[in-house]
């Protein structure tokens, strides 16, 4: 069989003939086109439509083919496929992006090559010392050769390069990086989405255009006045409303950055909500995007919101919990709407302190002031962040007329705090910012693999038996870890602080499901009212000042 008569295939269907599987022509366009329309709204159309035309062109190879034809069963023979389970399909793309798009000392080819590169396995490091055998530089020898091999067959897929001339107005060199991987993200989710129709099509029709922002104003809106006529005129629902007239107030002015400062229990999320929907839509936004860095936080908000928007209009996710297994907090927390009449807190930074605070006469119903008390535990934080928000506090307490609830004392705390802080985050942007434009040399892997949101270090992950949680863990028993378990595992955990976790694994209390996952043992330590009950067996308050 000749080049020129051999069909090649994105993807096959199990059992399926030849005749019924997605060419790889109509995959490469079909993916192009979405990513394409996906970066219209940021002025980069053009960008997103060549990296989907790219990022499968290395598919036109004898051994992907042959690679197909072995997962189904099908006889392979006539070709030349070399054997072994997975088949390198994108290192092509970035060799043809750099050949077509790249001009004299401007490797605008480079950017797609980023792209095509990490469309499975995330965007990579440039320099192999960052990134290893799987850096962009490795990837672009591998490319060089493998394009070679199927010049004639990708040649024949005629993809369609719309040119390239130079970096949208808005990209500059600090956010660069930021442009590249929303690039990368229309890509992505374009390729899973053609992928999808395809392979599980009824899958892919759950998949219902979401409302318009305008159009969510409206039940948000009917919330708030419902809420408003619901609640009790008391003193701090007056000041509730004073912070969502000015939040209204404030979505009338310009785009750009804006503060909200007020005290645990002000009614953020809804006054926050009410600016950005109305912000949004008088300057033509499209998403709404809450970051929250804490997992009892992001479910409660979730609720909230999906109570008011629709389930269907929200999205909630949690990048705390993969195959990496970052931090993760416990269900009692800062955030959650709870309220005591007294509140006891071991030292700790002031604003830890404050959310504390927060939980305290949240309603302002007690005839009385509420109360809060902190100690000083036997035994301090961990070093690490913690134990300079800790040591902050103790400087600041010792200032003569301290007032713990003055805003300016906040400040101040934040000052003196940042300012014990070795690294602030210039590291990571430097490491994001290409050293030379003709190389365009970015470290997207090592950064993303090293940086937290939150400072994890004193902290372990601990699966629990909560509803579906135990079903859940003896998958991850059974396969291991694997993104979409990762994904429905993050409301089934706790987070503890590193030496208790040690104590209750070594008296049997947890257990080790998977290497690095953590789970508790006996059912009966895991309740729906307090949770992982750590006070069961007496152990020393001093081993949870970290939570």
């Amino acid at each position: 069989m000749s080049e020129s008569e051999k069909q090649f295939y994105a993807h096959s269907l199990p059992g399926k003939p030849e005749s019924e599987w997605q060419r790889l022509d109509m995959h490469l366009r079909a993916v192009a086109a979405l990513a394409s329309g996906f970066a219209q709204k940021f002025g980069s159309s053009d960008w997103a439509w060549n990296a989907g035309m790219l990022h499968d062109l290395g598919k036109a190879a004898d051994e992907f083919r042959a690679y197909l034809l072995r997962e189904n069963h099908i006889d392979d023979e006539e070709y030349d496929g070399t054997g072994g389970h997975r088949v390198n399909h994108s290192s092509a793309g970035t060799a043809l992006a750099e050949e077509v798009h790249n001009q004299h000392n401007r490797p605008l080819g480079r950017i797609l090559s980023y792209l095509v590169a990490g469309h499975h396995a995330g965007l990579p490091d440039y320099h192999t010392c960052d990134g290893g055998m799987g850096a962009l530089q490795k990837r672009l020898e591998e490319g060089k050769v493998d394009f070679e091999r199927i010049r004639t067959v990708a040649t024949g897929l005629k993809p369609e390069h719309r040119p390239l001339s130079q970096l949208p107005v808005f990209v500059k060199k600090e956010n660069f990086h930021f442009w590249v991987r929303i690039l990368f993200s229309c890509l992505v989710d374009a390729d899973f989405l053609d992928t999808e129709a395809f392979i599980e099509p009824e899958q892919a029709r759950y998949r219902v255009k979401s409302r318009s922002l305008a159009e969510l104003k409206t039940p948000l809106d009917r919330y708030m006045a419902d809420m408003t006529t619901r609640c009790e005129h008391t003193p701090v629902n007056r000041v509730r409303q004073e912070i969502l007239t000015a939040c209204l107030k404030a979505a009338s002015r310009p785009s750009g950055l804006f503060t909200l400062t007020v005290p645990t229990g002000g009614g953020k999320t809804l006054s926050a909500m009410a600016f950005a929907l109305d912000h949004a839509i008088r300057h033509g936004k499209h998403r709404v995007i809450y970051v929250i860095p804490h997992t009892s936080i992001i479910e409660q908000t979730a609720a909230t919101l999906a109570e008011i928007f629709g389930p269907e209009n929200v999205v909630e996710h949690h990048s705390n919990l993969d195959p990496e297994k970052e931090t993760l907090r416990t269900r009692l927390e800062a955030g959650v709407d709870i309220d005591f009449p007294v509140v006891y807190r071991a030292l700790a930074g002031l604003d830890s302190i404050a959310q504390a605070a927060g939980r305290c006469n949240r309603e302002g119903k007690l005839a009385y002031q509420g109360q809060v008390m902190v100690f000083v535990p036997p035994k301090s934080v961990p070093r690490g962040l913690l134990h300079k928000g800790e040591c902050t506090t103790r400087e600041l307490h010792a200032l003569p007329g301290f007032d713990a609830q003055a805003p300016e004392s906040f400040t101040r705390y934040f000052d003196l705090f940042y300012s014990k802080v070795n690294d602030t985050g210039e590291g990571f942007l430097k490491r994001l910012t290409p050293s030379d434009p003709r190389i365009l040399d970015i470290a997207f892997r090592s950064v993303g693999d090293q940086f937290r949101l939150i400072d994890d270090q004193a902290q372990r992950p601990v699966l629990v038996h909560y509803r579906k949680g135990e079903a859940l863990i003896g998958e991850l028993q059974r396969t291991g870890p694997y993104r979409s378990l990762m994904r429905r595992l993050q409301r089934y955990t706790v987070n503890l602080p590193v030496r208790l976790a040690d104590r209750m694994l070594s008296d049997g209390l947890l257990e080790e499901v998977w290497p690095g996952f953590l789970a508790q043992c006996p059912v009966s330590i895991y309740s729906e009212s307090i949770g992982l009950d750590v006070f069961r067996d007496g152990f020393p308050i001093e081993d949870l000042t970290c939570v």
